[in-house]
């Protein structure tokens, strides 16, 4: 996942408007691989998944 991807609009704006949102900038994220997820941006954690289609489940 690369950070400087999400995007957040900004309060009292509207799709519409000039520039509309907010752009966190490049981050680097620190990653928890046995507890699978993001340690130092929460937010990136929305984009984490654990769950596999039938037969394509980890071993």
């Amino acid at each position: 996942i690369k950070a400087f991807q999400y995007k957040v609009l900004q309060e009292g704006k509207t799709a519409n408007d000039w520039a509309p949102f907010d752009y966190p900038g490049r981050r680097k994220l620190m990653w928890d691989g046995p507890n699978m997820r993001v340690t130092n941006y929460d937010k990136a954690n929305e984009w984490v998944k654990g769950s596999y289609r039938k037969g394509w489940e980890l071993s």
